[in-house]
């Protein structure tokens, strides 16, 4: 009984150290991604005005450097989940993007023109690429899959927390220094740096993958469940509908609001998202991830409707909340299917697919959107979001009602 008992304790205690080390790794990686995002948000929640008051770069131009930028990040995304199987690891491809995010951040402050705003931009949005689908991963392998929502509900609490804190940084420094965009981008770097001494200490990858199984082959494709697909195909239909936040801020000025409270629409966002995301979240958890899913995709059709039809700046905002309420019901619980549906040991590979369905998505997205705007008006940017996110929404929902099940009971009485 007694070398019973001491077998049993040593193994015990290794568990906890190992739950323990989890966690610690997990609120690790979320104060980085909070991290990441505020110095994102004080760059991109001024971005747009810069580069269309101070530049003149126009509708096509702004949707050009925007759907090139996020194309060419979802690509790093897609190399960079596909590298974290083949070398059965993640942390040191998030550090690389994270080191890279710090250094580029620094660009922002030489733009003098398009082509270097183009560059800066890509070099930005391609460091979060190299970071964001190893990230993505990595949360999959701290959690296990009842828990996804709360897992992923924190992480994205905490990023929005982070997006909210740019934003009124951004708006503070407007407000005591003017139009000073150079300064903005360069305070912009402090929390990039940090960032990167907190995962450097804090984030330890203890879940390692079975060597054999890791390497990506094309056959694995067969692996992911036809429920994978259609989720990728539904999703690609709701990506071209999330073009760049740089529209919703256009359109926001267009109706009035003064420049130096253009972060406030970034704020009020990203407040209603993160006070959605953790809950709703864990609520999922309980309930159903891709019903709450849907709904999400209910929410964005009516915040751009509200957007293509607002004129004046309290509609707007409403539909500013809109936004917020749908990503706070979705982002979250969207990496939650994504990781509950993956095969453990090609969990880097699907989130690698997501982010090139999305990739290829946002491009269309952003060039179609600057296209209209400059055709028709900002609010036809908002119509054609309305058309891609009816489709996704349609798309998705046939697809719960032929899992339910419910047509084969109707058929059968």
């Amino acid at each position: 009984m007694l070398a019973q008992t001491v077998t049993k304790t040593p193994n015990s205690e290794c568990q906890t150290v190992l739950e323990k080390d989890k966690r610690t790794s997990l609120l690790a990686i979320s104060t980085v991604s909070f991290l990441w995002s505020t110095s994102s948000l004080m760059v991109f929640s001024v971005l747009p005005a810069f580069l269309s008051e101070e530049l003149g770069v126009n509708n096509s131009g702004l949707g050009m450097i925007e759907g090139l930028a996020l194309f060419l990040s979802f690509l790093a995304k897609v190399f960079a989940g596909f590298a974290s199987d083949l070398f059965v690891t993640r942390r040191p491809l998030i550090m690389t993007g994270s080191l890279l995010t710090a250094l580029t951040k620094m660009g922002f402050v030489l733009i003098t023109g398009f082509k270097s705003a183009f560059l800066v931009r890509f070099l930005d949005r391609f460091s979060k690429g190299i970071r964001s689908a190893p990230t993505d991963a990595l949360l999959a392998d701290l959690g296990s899959g009842p828990n996804y929502g709360f897992v992923f509900g924190l992480r994205q609490s905490l990023y929005t927390g982070g997006a909210v804190c740019g934003a009124l940084l951004s708006m503070m420094l407007l407000y005591f220094f003017g139009s000073n965009y150079q300064l903005i981008f360069l305070v912009a770097t402090i929390p990039s740096v940090l960032a990167v001494f907190v995962l450097a200490k804090g984030v330890k990858e203890k879940t390692k993958l079975n060597v054999s199984k890791a390497r990506f082959r094309f056959s694995d494709l067969k692996l992911f469940s036809n429920n994978y697909w259609i989720l990728m195909l539904c999703l690609s239909f709701l990506m071209l509908a999330r073009f760049s936040e740089a529209f919703i801020t256009l359109r926001v000025r267009e109706l009035g609001l003064q420049i130096q409270f253009i972060p406030m629409v970034i704020v009020v966002m990203d407040v209603v998202h993160l006070s959605a995301a953790y809950p709703l979240g864990k609520w999922a958890d309980q309930v159903s991830r891709e019903k709450m899913l849907c709904c999400g995709m209910f929410i964005q059709l009516l915040a751009a409707l509200t957007f293509a039809n607002v004129s004046n700046l309290a509609g707007a905002f409403l539909g500013v909340v809109l936004i917020g309420l749908y990503m706070g019901m979705t982002q979250g619980v969207l990496r939650a299917i994504i990781a509950q549906q993956c095969p453990k040991h090609l969990r880097g590979s699907g989130f690698a697919l997501f982010y090139l369905f999305s990739g290829v998505s946002v491009f269309g997205g952003n060039f179609v959107a600057g296209q209209l705007g400059d055709e028709f008006g900002l609010y036809a940017v908002f119509v054609g979001g309305a058309v891609f996110t009816a489709l996704a929404l349609g798309l998705y929902s046939i697809q719960l009602v032929l899992k339910s099940g419910v047509l084969r009971k109707f058929a059968a009485l």
